[in-house]
């Protein structure tokens, strides 16, 4: 699968690329109360979801002069999804979300 990538796309990768400093970002922190599904159980649900969505194992690839989304052959959803203990307090979330916000989209 190539697809071209949409404006908005280039856009983010180019700056990105120029702006050592700059990383878009989505996400979320959710709260909630119990214990957490184990880490494997998480990366199954996500494995079996890329036949479906396979977008979600697409990298950015160069194609002549054009950049592109291309399909990883050698994507394995195990090494995409982490778990990450975070202590008590609201100060330990901020960094741990300050950390990941700074990582490479």
């Amino acid at each position: 699968m190539i697809q071209r990538l949409n404006a908005v796309d280039g856009c983010f990768l180019r700056y990105e690329r120029e702006q050592s400093g700059f990383r878009p970002h989505i996400g979320m922190v959710l709260h909630a109360k119990g214990r957490a599904p184990e880490l494997s159980r998480v990366q199954e649900q996500i494995a079996c979801r890329i036949e479906r969505m396979p977008t979600l194992a697409c990298t950015v690839a160069k194609r002549g002069r054009r950049t592109v989304w291309e399909a990883d052959p050698a994507f394995d959803p195990y090494a995409h999804v982490h778990e990450i203990r975070i202590p008590e307090g609201s100060t330990a979330l901020d960094e741990v979300v300050d950390t990941l916000l700074a990582a490479p989209f």
